[in-house]
């Protein structure tokens, strides 16, 4: 049976939330036949930030009570191949996040990169605006820092002129 993980991977936004979804899928892998089908749910809100358990609980209410175990196991399983097919795209900015600028910069990476790519955030205050993001071997610098920098260089003998008279 083909499973629809798309809720879920669509939630998967961040490398911390790729880290949780890991350890969540360890412990019901662990606890996948010790939990009555009616405690899934007390489960999967213990471990898991609503978001997931959300979309985990919608998935397993497609199943009777005598599938869920199966039905998890095989969730989990196809959870595990896509969360290790997830790209990192680095970025540090000079300002730590809110969750609505991480959604529109996960909205951004789904539309041009696709699904499979995770935002590992950084924060860089030495970067004065802009960022830097590093992407399957390739690096860009889009500072405020790096422009002024290259600003001071390429203009070096116009403003030492100017503040020298």
């Amino acid at each position: 049976m083909k499973i629809d993980l798309s809720p879920i991977i669509k939630e998967t936004r961040t490398k911390d939330d790729v880290r949780m979804l890991r350890a969540g899928i360890e412990v019901l892998e662990m606890n996948l036949y010790g939990v009555g089908a009616k405690s899934w749910d007390s489960v999967l809100d213990k471990i898991l930030p609503e978001r997931f358990s959300a979309n985990f609980k919608d998935l397993l209410a497609q199943f009777s009570e005598a599938e869920q175990p199966e039905a998890i196991k095989e969730i989990l399983s196809d959870l595990k191949k896509a969360v290790s097919k997830f790209r990192p795209l680095k970025i540090d900015l000079a300002f730590e996040p809110t969750n609505e600028i991480i959604d529109q910069l996960n909205f951004w990476v789904d539309e041009e990169l696709g699904l499979e790519v995770v935002l590992d955030i950084g924060y860089e205050k030495t970067l004065l605006g802009g960022a830097r993001i590093a992407f399957a071997g390739k690096y860009g610098d889009f500072s405020a820092a790096k422009m002024i920098t290259e600003i001071l260089q390429s203009e070096k003998e116009k403003i030492l002129k100017e503040i020298t008279g």
